[in-house]
């Protein structure tokens, strides 16, 4: 399998041309800067946070999850426990199947039965009112907007770990025997 940070970074630029063939701003620029979101996605990686979905060899997407806040959710927040998820992407000829719905289900079920979390949270690029709409659509709840004016990502959405189904386990199964305990 190839490098699975230079896969990762296939796909997002891959997801930065569509988004702005369509005319969004979404990750054009790299928070901070191109080897600070590299080295991020990198350690993310190195830390076991991050996940790639498979169709048997080819690498369709990746979500990363994060017990720890990245500093910008108000601090009275952060006293409950969360899973924060970032850099969901998915190959654009896959998109429309559900996989990212999919995935949140999943990342919910690992905030409850791994971590005991209450919340699954993301923060989303602030400019993409298509996104904030479908984050609601899949049960999110838009909290407010992070303090730091220079964040692209100032959108702050979460989602009660109440709220997942497990229909992802249809589509979604681990490469290697599950460290939880599976709920049906």
């Amino acid at each position: 399998m190839p490098d699975e940070l230079d896969v990762i970074l296939e796909l997002l630029n891959d997801s930065i041309r569509w988004l702005q063939g369509m005319g969004l701003d979404q990750w054009a620029k790299p928070w901070p800067d191109e080897a600070g979101r590299n080295a991020r996605i990198a350690r993310d990686l190195a830390a076991g946070r991050t996940w790639l979905v498979l169709d048997n060899t080819e690498v369709v997407g990746t979500i990363t999850l994060d017990t720890t806040d990245n500093g910008i959710w108000p601090t009275h927040k952060c006293q409950e426990k969360a899973v924060y998820v970032r850099k969901v992407i998915i190959r654009r000829h896959y998109a429309g199947l559900g996989l990212g719905a999919r995935l949140f289900d999943w990342a919910a079920d690992v905030a409850t039965h791994v971590h005991q979390a209450r919340w699954i949270r993301i923060d989303v690029w602030t400019t993409n009112r298509r996104l904030h709409a479908y984050y609601r659509k899949l049960g999110f709840r838009y909290h407010d907007l992070a303090d730091d004016p220079d964040y692209p990502s100032r959108a702050l959405f979460e989602r009660s770990t109440d709220k997942r189904c497990y229909e992802y386990q249809a589509l979604l199964r681990p490469a290697l025997p599950l460290a939880y305990p599976r709920c049906y």
